[in-house]
Parts: C-alpha cells; sequence; structure tokens
C-alpha cells in the first residue's frame, strides 16, 4: 500500500468498496465504514473512531457519517457521501433556496433605534456563521446578485454639487459680487499698492478704494465660490464602508474556519478557501474610480432617501441590515454550524419543510404581514436565543417554527415540547414534524404476532414512514392541550413530514384513511410525503383543507 493511498471497506465487509475513475468513493449514510490508510486520517470533529493499528502498521478509523451529505478529501481520496434523497449539490442548492427565502420574509427585528455599524458588530463565531451564509446567497444565487448591485451603483453614482471659495488673481475673476467685495475687504493681507502709472488706477473699484483711503490699492487675490460635482456624498460612503466591510468579514469567516476549536478539519479548511475567494470577487471594489475621492464614514447615514429609495444604493443598504443584523436569518447558530460544517441533511430538511409550508400558505392565505423572531439585542448584536420564528398572515393565520410549549401546565401539561411546525388557523392549532428519514421495512400495526407484522412489512411499498414518528404525534396532541391561560387551543391534527411515497391519516373516530374525506373535519395524526424537488402537490391541497374554516368565516 502507498503512503497515500486508501482503501474503503464496508464494515463486516468481504471486500472494499471501488473507487471511481476520478478515484472517489461514493459512500451513504447511516452506514458504518473502515478506512484503512499507510498514514494518519484527519477526519471532521466526532466523525470516526480510531481502530488499533494493524499488522502492516496500517492506520483504520470506523466512521459514520450519520446525517453528512457532501463531497471531502481523506488520505488523498474524495468521499462522496449522498443519501437516497440528497447529494451534495441538493444539499447546496436546498440551503441557498432557504436563505432566499428567509430574506424574502417581512421580518420585523425588534432592533435598537441606532443602527450600529461597528466592525465589532460581527465578532462572535454564530453571527459570522449567519453572516457567510448570507453573503454565499447574495454573491452567487440573489438575484440581482450583490456584484450586480454594486455594478448598477458604479453605472451612476450618486453626486452632489459642491460650492466652495477658490482663490484666484483679481484679473481672472469672473464676477465682481457684494459677497466677493466683502470677502476682499476683510483680508487687508491680500491687498497691494497700485503705482502711479499703472492703468489700474483708472478702474472704478481703485478710484473709490483711493476716495476711501487716500491711496490707491487692490487686492491681490480673490476669492470666488465655485460649484463642482463630488462623489463624496454620505451614500457613497456608506459603500465604501460596506465594501471594506465585506472584504474585513470575510476575512474573519476565514479566520474563524481555520482556526475552529483547534486544528481545522477538511470541512473547515474548504469553508475557509470559499470565503477567501469571495473576498477576491469583492476585493477589486475598493479601488473602483468613483470611490477614490470618498472619504470615510463617520456617521451612518440611515435617514438617507438615496439609500433608502434610489436602485442600487435601496439593495445595498438591505443587503448590509441583513448582514450586521444577523438575527435576520432565523437559524440558530448551533443549527448552522451543524449545517455548513457537519451538513446534517436532516436538519436541512426541517428549515426546508418550514418554507415550503410558509410559501403554500402564502399562496392560500396571502401575502405575510409580518414575521417576528425573538431578538435580542445589544449595542452591537443582535440574536436569535430561542431560535423560534413566527409569520403572521392576513386573517387569523400564523405559522411558526420551533414554537416551545412550556411543561407544567404552561402549554403542555407534562413535560416541554417543542414541535417543528405550528400552524394556527382561528382557535384552532395543527402541529407538523419533519423527519428525513424512512422506513423501508416497518409497518403500521399494532399486533403481537411478530411473523403477521414481518408479512405486513414485506407487502408495504418502499418509502413508508416511521411508526415511532406517528406514536410521538399522538404525544404532542395529547399533552399539548391549550392549557396556558394565554393561549388555549385545541390541537386538531398532527402531522409527521417525510420524504417518503405514502400518505396515511389516522382519524380519531374513523381510523385509517388514505387520503381525507370532503365531509369530516380532521381530528387525528397523520403522515404527509414531502420531498426536496417534487410538487407538494399532497401537502398543499391539506393545508387548503385545514384553512377552510378561515375562507368560510370570512365568507
Amino acid at each position: 500500500m502507498t503512503a497515500s493511498a486508501l482503501t474503503v471497506w464496508p464494515f463486516g465487509g468481504a471486500a472494499p468498496l471501488a473507487c471511481d475513475a476520478r478515484g472517489s468513493y461514493a459512500l451513504q449514510c447511516w452506514t458504518d465504514y473502515v478506512l484503512i490508510s499507510a498514514s494518519a486520517l484527519t477526519l471532521p470533529r466526532n466523525l470516526g473512531k480510531a481502530l488499533p493499528v494493524g499488522e502492516s502498521g496500517e492506520h483504520q478509523v470506523l466512521v459514520n457519517f450519520g446525517d453528512y451529505v457532501g463531497e471531502l478529501e481523506v488520505g488523498g481520496r474524495a468521499l462522496s457521501v449522498s443519501t437516497p434523497k440528497m447529494d451534495a449539490e441538493g444539499f447546496d442548492a436546498l440551503l441557498r433556496d432557504i436563505t432566499a427565502r428567509c430574506a424574502s420574509l417581512p421580518f420585523d427585528y425588534q432592533s435598537p433605534t441606532r443602527i450600529p455599524y461597528e466592525r465589532t458588530a460581527l465578532d462572535e463565531r454564530d453571527l459570522l456563521y449567519h453572516a457567510f451564509i448570507y453573503l454565499r446567497w447574495a454573491l452567487g444565487a440573489a438575484s440581482p446578485s450583490l456584484l450586480e448591485v454594486l455594478a448598477l451603483v458604479e453605472s451612476d453614482p450618486h453626486r452632489t454639487l459642491v460650492r466652495e471659495a477658490v482663490e484666484r488673481p483679481l484679473w481672472e475673476a469672473q464676477s465682481a459680487s457684494p459677497a466677493l467685495i466683502q470677502d476682499a475687504l476683510r483680508s487687508p493681507d491680500r491687498w497691494c499698492e497700485l503705482p502711479p502709472a499703472s492703468r489700474a488706477n483708472a478702474t472704478a473699484f481703485a478710484r473709490r478704494v483711493a476716495a476711501a483711503c487716500g491711496r490707491s490699492a487692490l487686492p491681490a487675490t480673490v476669492r470666488e465660490p465655485h460649484a463642482h460635482a463630488t462623489f463624496d456624498t454620505p451614500e457613497n460612503r456608506f459603500v465604501r464602508y460596506f465594501v471594506e466591510f465585506l472584504t474585513e468579514l470575510l476575512d474573519r469567516v476565514a479566520e474563524c474556519f481555520r482556526a475552529g476549536d483547534g486544528a481545522a478539519g477538511p470541512v473547515e479548511a474548504r469553508f475557509a478557501d470559499e470565503a477567501l475567494a469571495l473576498r477576491q470577487q469583492i476585493e477589486p471594489w475598493r479601488r473602483r474610480a468613483f470611490l477614490e475621492e470618498v472619504g470615510p464614514m463617520r456617521v451612518f447615514p440611515a435617514s438617507s432617501q438615496v439609500l433608502q429609495r434610489r436602485s442600487g444604493y435601496r439593495e445595498l443598504l438591505e443587503h448590509y441590515l441583513a448582514l450586521i443584523l444577523a438575527a435576520r436569518f432565523p437559524i440558530s447558530g448551533a443549527d448552522l454550524t451543524r449545517l455548513m460544517e457537519a451538513k446534517e441533511a436532516s436538519k436541512l430538511y426541517e428549515y426546508w419543510t418550514f418554507f415550503e409550508m410558509a410559501d403554500l400558505v402564502r399562496l392560500l392565505a396571502g401575502e405575510p404581514l409580518e414575521a417576528s423572531t425573538i431578538v435580542r439585542n445589544d449595542e452591537f448584536t443582535a440574536y436569535v436565543p430561542e431560535n423560534e420564528i413566527r409569520i403572521r398572515y392576513p386573517g387569523e393565520v400564523e405559522l411558526a417554527y420551533n414554537r416551545s410549549f412550556g411543561g407544567n401546565l404552561r402549554g403542555s401539561y407534562s413535560v416541554t415540547l417543542r414541535p417543528d411546525i405550528t400552524l394556527d388557523v382561528g382557535d384552532v392549532r395543527h402541529f407538523f414534524d419533519a423527519k428525513f428519514r424512512v422506513e423501508r421495512k416497518a409497518a403500521v400495526t399494532t399486533s403481537s404476532d411478530e411473523a403477521e407484522d414481518q408479512a405486513i412489512a414485506a407487502a408495504l411499498p418502499s418509502g413508508w414512514f416511521k411508526a415511532a414518528d406517528i406514536c410521538k404525534m399522538h404525544t404532542y396532541r395529547e399533552a399539548i392541550r391549550g392549557s396556558s391561560a394565554v393561549d388555549v387551543k385545541p390541537v386538531a391534527t398532527v402531522w409527521v413530514l417525510y420524504p417518503g411515497s405514502e400518505f396515511r391519516f389516522f382519524d380519531e373516530e374513523r381510523g385509517r384513511l388514505y387520503e381525507l374525506p370532503e365531509d369530516i373535519t380532521p381530528q387525528g395524526v397523520g403522515a404527509i410525503p414531502v420531498a426536496p424537488g417534487d410538487d407538494s402537490v399532497i401537502l398543499a391541497e391539506l393545508l387548503g383543507r385545514l384553512l377552510r374554516p378561515l375562507h368560510t368565516k370570512a365568507v
């Protein structure tokens, strides 16, 4: 075995895996593998478990990538980890999609009246993660992209006329205004006496001076007002500051990923390289011609109508606020770490289902009125400690992510529970829980006969929901009974969202249903197939049913 060779064995397998023409190994999530190499292997943190060194000195590591989706280099080989529902490209596409949807929501920041713009506003690691995720989207996937917005500003920069006094010889003066004469009279050091033979003695100005002072004199120079256009405006000072802010931000992101909590792993190193690549896109804008005469920003021009209304400047301000107020991206710092460094498909799927539902509810109920997060902020930072977001739609519809129902009669009569998604329609509540997993050989049955269970499982199609998840939905429905005196709402239905193929609903009166009859008001638990890349037709139809009481009441 050469020093750079890596062999991948399925745990307990009889033969190693074969790599493709590129030398890459295709691996699956939630599968045990043994990596064997002549040299020590570097893996993302908490991913592998070192095994005893083999007889010939090979290093062996037992790995299970869990929910990880993506590519990483280990032992000189590329490992491509995927699930049947998502590969690395799908993961990145969904992350960009989530970021775009975050940017389009009308968030209520609950932010301080003073807009922070100090560099320290994004020093925290979690806030750097939020900013980096947003900036990746803004530079690459946003339409128009951040670079296109900067180009729009450069094509027609804001300018203003500046009037300043220019000192020039008297014979170059273009006018003799009262202000010019008054200024000359206040500056005796600029005057000189005229020789008797000078023809200037014949001028009216010289004669008036001679009559008043007894001698002929004229100012050698005068100061005239001069108007000229300048790019040195508060708005362009903001543009200069923003460009410098972006380059420094990406430098700090790269430093953060390379440092980490110890030695940087391959995933962190790749993100650091990506941050530096983005910095190279921004760097040339620091030397743009229209910014050369622009001075540093001293005061944030928050009230500027140019920043708030003019095309290009308006979008730059929106991007800046989204970065500086990192709570605009309603994903907790811990979850971002899991998404970016561990690339957990299950957590990404959880966020994606929420924003998918938000879009469907918008189509059914109307444009959202506001989206609020539980924000805490001080002079420099804004963050979401509870990782909760609520979107309010016209009428009496509210969609919430990660809403907490406290235990001991503060929402739950037992322990604190936190469903992924809460949908309130008037005085009725529905819960949804995202599960990025599929039961391949399991049946929803209460039979005590193991042989019968196996027979039923074998007859089920692939892509079935897990029975344990349905049991958890019963827990939500039974425990969260609106026992809080502040928020009394009965829970009508609770659903599993999963990337499978089968719809089921277990009505408390009719039992198992393969579709929802038109003549019932749903009361029970169920499972809905929702997969990235597929049309969410079943979910859309269900939401139409759940929102129907709202429309009926409105009529």
